[in-house]
Parts: C-alpha cells; structure tokens; sequence
C-alpha cells in the first residue's frame, strides 16, 4: 500500500510540475509577447485521410515590420468557431521562430489547467489511500465525498455564471436550419450501425451585416427540420461561434455539474458529521 502511495504522490507531483511549465509559458507570452490585432481571412479544411476534415482559420495580421502576414490556428473537426471576417487578437513570442496563440483563455490555460486537475486527483487518492491504512470508515468515505464534490460543484457554478453572462451580454440573431433532420453520417463505413445525426447548418445574417453559415452540433440541433427557423445566440463580433438558442442545451453542461457536485459534497458532509465525535 505504501508504495502506491508514494505513486501517487509522484504522478501528483509531476502533473505540477508539468502545470508550472505551462503556465510560466503562457504568462510569459502573455506578460512580454506581442499584442497584434488580426483578422480571419479564410477557413482552410484538411481531410485526414478521408476520415474527417479539419477546419483551420487562416488569420491575417500586420507584424512588428509592418509587413502583412498570415497565421494558421488550430483547427476544429466539426466547423471552426471563428469564420472570415472576425477580429482576432494573437499573442506572438519575440524571436526568430516566434510561437503563436490566439488571445484566448481556453487556448492559453487549458493544458495547465488540465494538469492542476490531474495532479488534484492523483494527489487526493494518495492522501485517501493513506487515510485509509488507519480504518477511519465514514470519515474517510465523507472525506472522498467532499474531496472530489467541491471541484464539481465550484466547475458547476463557475459554468452557470459563464452562461448567464452569455445570455446577458451575446449577441442574438434569427437563422434558418439549411441541412433539415434525418441526415446521417456512418462512423465506419463497413458498419452501417454506426449512424448518427449531422450537425444543424445555420444561415443567419449577423448583426454587423454578415451573411453567415455557421454548424451547431448541440443535441437539440441535430434534430432540426430543413427550414425551421431558430434563434442563435453567439459572442459579441464572432458569429461563427454561435449556438442554436434551446434552454436545456445552453445549462445543460453547469447542470451536469452541479448535479454531480451538490449532492456528492452534500453526502460528504454528512458523513463526515456523523463520523465525528459527539
């Protein structure tokens, strides 16, 4: 047992280490790298081999020289969440090779965060697998509880805050569904039990003007009828990014957590109470 203690301990730790080196990276670019203002000028697809095709925004931007440039983000399977004409602000290292990334805190913070995550859970097992030796029964298990409920419920309300404030400040727009339901693509194409819904195709005019065809794959999208008009909800100057408007698909993710977080810190306390001396 105290070896796979110290095993967790050890993959805790690396996982630290490996959010450190990420994050140093990304408050480095953000602190002292270049602040350009961009603008996407096309969206590239790659097929992967017939696979699936990705879509990759091609960003047009003046560097330190004043020279134009173009810059390739990464893409996205299903549709990119930007399209032409968005603004976009990049972040660029100095040097002769500079590393690029879009201003954006999913792409900056994702993989350190990912690690603080990895290193929350290898590290809590470890501490759980060494309480454990002592037989300390609903303490331990309320312990369990809480330690893993309270990541939960604070990723459920920090969602619930991020929807809200979408509903608050995005930008709305009516679309017509163009795809219609009953589209289907096969997974594999030797096995014709793998289907599933293609995602909805959304023409809308933005409200700066833009005609817009932007792709929502939510659940509720996938099974919108050909014509149906539907309202879009999307971020101020990104169209693309929009979202076929349905209550249930725009919560569902901050429900998921709270759903999984308030009950389980709930049953942590009170078996953590109950274990506790009268």
């Amino acid at each position: 047992m105290r070896i796979a203690v110290y095993l967790m301990y050890a993959v805790a730790a690396l996982a630290l280490a490996f959010a450190a080196y990420f994050a140093v990276r990304s408050a480095a670019l953000v602190i002292a790298g270049e602040h350009l203002a961009g603008e996407v000028v096309r969206i590239d697809a790659d097929d992967q081999a017939g696979s699936h095709v990705t879509h990759r925004p091609v960003i047009r931007f003046i560097d330190a020289n004043r020279e134009p440039s173009e810059w390739t983000g990464r893409g996205e399977r299903t549709a990119s969440s930007y399209g032409p004409g968005d603004k976009v602000e990049l972040l660029r290292e100095r040097g002769a090779e500079p590393r690029i990334e879009i201003d954006e805190f999913s792409g900056l913070w994702a993989s350190a965060l990912v690690c603080v995550a990895l290193a929350w859970v290898f590290g809590g097992v470890g501490v759980l697998m060494k309480l454990s030796d002592g037989d300390v029964g609903w303490r331990l298990a309320g312990a369990f509880c809480v330690y893993f409920g309270l990541p939960f419920l604070a990723g459920g309300i920090a969602a619930a805050l991020g929807d809200l404030a979408a509903l608050r400040h995005g930008s709305w727009a009516s679309g017509t569904v163009t795809n219609g339901r009953g589209v289907e693509w096969t997974l594999f194409k030797s096995d014709a039990s793998s289907r599933g819904q293609l995602p909805a195709v959304v023409r809308m005019t933005a409200a700066d003007g833009r005609e817009v065809e932007l792709t929502d794959g939510q659940a509720n999208a996938t099974y919108m009828a050909q014509g149906a008009r539907v309202d879009v909800l999307y971020p101020p100057g990104r169209p693309y990014a929009g979202r076929i408007y349905a209550p249930l698909d725009h919560w569902l993710a901050s429900l998921i957590l709270l759903g999984i977080g308030l009950p389980l810190s709930a049953i942590g306390i009170v078996l953590w109470r109950r274990a506790s001396p009268r």
